[in-house]
């Protein structure tokens, strides 16, 4: 998969991705869901475009100054959101600084810490899912990084001021 970021062809804007393994992770999944033409796959279908779209946006606006060194960890966490091992330390790994500094930085550009931000990010997909109406809450909680269904269901209604299952 390469794609430049900075060309333009007939009016059509090619994009490089900044990590490739999320992008072919939603090509797959794209493709899983056209595939078994459950019904309202179109929908999914469109969605899960959409999605593609948003994350190439992303992965090609570079932010500017001190934030441009977050930004691998906050590509990683977009691409990985749904590893329920997924911490900020790995985050900070990803961009070869503190943890602290990390926390620091990420707060002052998003206004969230990162592990508030991971869990809105499995709440909004997890949302997603429940509407869609194909998924169980066991099922959009485990695939969405939620190992433990319990602490999804609270994480839930705190966020969505509703049960997973009324969501649905």
């Amino acid at each position: 998969l390469h794609l430049d970021a900075s060309v333009q062809f007939s009016g059509i804007e090619v994009l490089t991705p900044q990590d490739t393994g999320s992008v072919l992770s939603l090509l797959k999944e794209l493709f899983r869901l056209w595939k078994q033409q459950q019904p309202g796959y179109r929908n999914l279908c469109t969605a899960k475009l959409y999605e593609l779209f948003a994350l190439l946006q992303t992965q090609t606006q570079a932010p500017k100054g001190k934030f441009a060194l977050i930004e691998p960890g906050v590509i990683y966490l977009n691409g990985h959101f749904d590893d329920p091992a997924l911490t900020v330390e790995t985050l900070a790994g990803q961009c070869g600084i503190s943890q602290v500094y990390f926390r620091a930085l990420f707060k002052e550009r998003f206004g969230i810490s990162p592990v508030q931000a991971i869990r809105q990010r499995r709440l909004q997909q997890a949302a997603k899912m429940l509407s869609s109406g194909y998924y169980t809450v066991n099922e959009a909680a485990a695939l969405c990084g939620f190992p433990d269904v319990k602490y999804f269901s609270t994480a839930f209604k705190l966020a969505y001021h509703t049960t997973p299952s009324e969501y649905k």
